[in-house]
């Protein structure tokens, strides 16, 4: 259970990946934060770095992409 605890700093450049997941994802700030289950403070927090995100949230933003991908590749084939 020590995962459940961890908590990662993000650096600028990982702040600005994580920035770019949102983009890349298509969700407004609200949005991923309602998704995430966190504030829109908290999560704005994480996107400039000024706040270290648990690793639980980090794995479900790689959910949500990977959720996208799948969708993505669903909808390609059904065309």
């Amino acid at each position: 259970m020590a995962i459940v605890n961890e908590r990662l700093s993000l650096d600028t450049e990982q702040a600005e990946k994580l920035q770019g997941i949102r983009h890349g994802l298509g969700v407004t700030v609200t949005g991923m934060a309602e998704s995430l289950g966190v504030s829109v403070g908290t999560l704005r927090k994480w996107l400039t770095g000024e706040r270290k995100m648990s690793a639980i949230a980090w794995s479900a933003i790689m959910m949500m992409m990977e959720i996208q991908r799948l969708e993505r590749k669903i909808k390609d084939m059904s065309k």
